[in-house]
């Protein structure tokens, strides 16, 4: 099988490009460059290289539990900034604020979340602190509910994963 670029072994992997990127400048995982310089994963590497992933971060643990979680936190804002914020109108139809601010707390909770990730995959010992992190961004991002109610099962959708994040707590 011919070698991966570093969003198909990302893909595999369950990754973020940067952690992967760090995790091979740290010479957790082999990579190669090819000619233009871009990073090529060997596939026996990547797979490898997910085993020993799960090991380290175990499946059923409050770990794994929480990078599902933020994972599709991350998922659920993309969707928001890609395919919805032009339809974001408070309910009487005016512009009663920015609509640009809805896409500033969407990419921040982005931005905020794909940290967090990268934190946990690094230091999965970490995981209580980020747990309580994970919980924040959401809750702030709950703050917008008011300004965008056509957004309902957005927001039903982050209140669940706050009430997951906030079921880990104890576990482990």
């Amino acid at each position: 099988m011919a070698d991966l670029l570093i969003g198909e072994a990302c893909r595999i992997l369950d990754l973020h490009p940067n952690t992967l990127r760090r995790y091979a400048a740290n010479g957790l995982v082999q990579a190669t460059r090819d000619r233009n310089g871009y990073r090529r994963f060997s596939y026996g590497e990547v797979l490898r290289f997910k085993k020993e992933l799960q090991e380290r971060i175990p499946e059923g643990s409050m770990e794994r539990q929480l990078l599902g979680i933020i994972t599709r936190g991350i998922q659920v804002f993309t969707f928001l900034l890609k395919s919805r914020l032009d339809r974001i109108y408070p309910s009487d139809g005016s512009f009663s604020t920015d609509p640009s601010y809805a896409v500033d707390m969407a990419q921040h909770s982005v931005n905020e979340l794909q940290r967090l990730r990268a934190g946990l995959e690094e230091n999965p010992n970490e995981a209580g602190t980020i747990r309580v992190d994970t919980s924040n961004v959401l809750l702030e991002a709950l703050k917008t509910e008011h300004v965008f109610p056509s957004e309902r099962d957005f927001f039903t959708t982050v209140r669940g994963l706050i009430a997951e994040c906030e079921q880990l707590e104890g576990v482990g």
